[in-house]
C-alpha cells in the first residue's frame, strides 16, 4: 500500500458515502493536501481513482488521473525548481533522515522545513469534473516544445487534449497558482 505524504490523516471517499444517489450527481468535493514530495503524484492518482469510483465514476478515472499525474508533477517540478534542489522523498519503510519526514507521514526528528504543499480539489457541477491543483509558485506553467525524443514537456498538451477546458489563476490565499481542467461526464 502506497504511503500518503500528508500530516494529518486523509479521508478517502467510501462509497456508501459520497455515491451518487439519482440527482444526488450533482455537486460534490472532494480535497487533498499533499506535501511537495515525489511521492505526491501516485497518491494524488490514487485519491482520485478511489474519489471516483466513490461517485460511481469510474469510467472517468483514466483521463481524470492522467490528467492529475501531469498538473501535481508539473506543480511538484515548478516546487522543487525554486527551492534549488530536489524535494525530499517517501519510499514507504525506510526510515526518514534527520530532520525529514517519516514513512508515515509524520514528522521526523525535531529540526527541517516541511515541504510546501499541494493543494488538489476535485469537484463534480452537473456535467463536469473539475480538476484544481494549487501551488505556492507564481509562474504559471507554460506549453514546451518537445522535441521528438524528449522525455518530457508533453503533459500539458495531454491535458489540453483530454480536458474540455483548462487554465490557470493566481491564488487567492497566498502568491501561487491553481491550475484547472474540467473533463466532462460520459453520457
Amino acid at each position: 500500500m502506497a504511503v500518503v505524504p500528508i500530516e494529518r490523516p486523509m479521508r478517502m471517499p467510501c462509497p456508501s458515502a459520497l455515491g451518487p444517489r439519482s440527482d444526488d450527481r450533482r455537486r460534490l468535493r472532494a480535497t487533498l493536501e499533499l506535501e511537495a514530495l515525489a511521492s505526491s503524484v501516485p497518491a494524488a492518482r490514487h485519491f482520485v481513482g478511489a474519489t471516483l469510483r466513490g461517485w460511481r465514476l469510474a469510467e472517468l478515472a483514466d483521463d481524470a488521473t492522467l490528467v492529475v499525474t501531469e498538473i501535481v508533477t508539473n506543480a511538484y517540478q515548478a516546487l522543487m525548481e525554486a527551492t534549488g534542489e530536489p524535494l525530499p522523498v517517501l519510499t514507504g519503510a525506510h526510515p526518514a533522515p534527520a530532520g525529514g519526514h517519516a514513512a508515515t507521514g509524520g514528522r521526523g526528528g525535531a529540526a527541517g522545513p516541511r515541504p510546501p504543499v499541494i493543494t488538489m480539489r476535485l469537484g463534480l457541477a452537473g456535467a463536469v469534473l473539475s480538476i484544481e491543483v494549487e501551488d505556492g509558485i507564481a509562474a504559471l506553467p507554460r506549453r514546451s516544445d518537445a522535441g521528438d525524443y524528449d522525455e518530457n514537456g508533453r503533459g500539458l498538451l495531454l491535458v489540453g487534449a483530454l480536458a474540455d477546458r483548462w487554465g490557470c489563476r493566481r491564488a487567492e490565499r497566498h502568491p501561487g497558482k491553481v491550475v484547472w481542467a474540467e473533463l466532462p461526464l460520459p453520457s
